[in-house]
């Protein structure tokens, strides 16, 4: 067991993964936290945000449904995001699309291959970048981890912006 996580297969019963799920939340408000303090140095685009208790961390990203955020996971990898959910499905899959033509283009000013996640069964849309080094588990990766991410969401948020604010949805 690590930072209160038990694996499956460790023994304890109902009441130990009930404890575990409590003790999650405050592992994450931890690690946000500790994200915030670092990226306030960096960028101003989660100054005004608080930590939250969840796996997940987002900001408005400029425009009224789309926002950009932070995914940590128990599976060993992170995420930085730009999320699309305007409430209109036909609009976040418009939007989705304007940005895809742009791809080639926001790939190039990022300086990696994203993940382009259009999510034809959902309303919203996603396009992402996975961090697969470093792990929320271990409390001695976090800070190279938080790193990462911070360097990751600046050059999202720079290589997305010229293009949602151009976007006509």
């Amino acid at each position: 067991m690590r930072n209160g996580f038990r694996s499956q297969g460790q023994s304890g019963g109902a009441s130990a993964m009930s404890a575990d799920w409590r003790t999650r939340g405050e592992v994450y408000l931890r690690f946000w936290t500790q994200l915030l303090e670092r990226s306030r140095q960096r960028t101003p685009l989660f100054a005004n945000k608080p930590p939250v208790p969840e796996y997940h961390l987002h900001t408005h990203a400029g425009r009224s449904g789309f926002s950009l955020g932070y995914i940590i996971s128990v599976h060993g990898w992170a995420a930085v995001d730009l999320f699309i959910d305007t409430g209109d499905k036909a609009r976040n899959k418009c939007a989705f699309d304007a940005l895809l033509a742009a791809r080639e283009s926001i790939e190039r000013a990022f300086g990696a291959p994203l993940d382009w996640q259009r999510l034809e069964n959902k309303r919203a849309a996603s396009i992402s970048y996975r961090i697969e080094e470093g792990h929320f588990d271990r409390e001695s990766d976090w800070a190279p981890l938080q790193e990462r991410l911070i360097d990751a969401m600046i050059r999202l948020n720079q290589a997305m912006q010229p293009y949602i604010a151009a976007l006509d949805v």
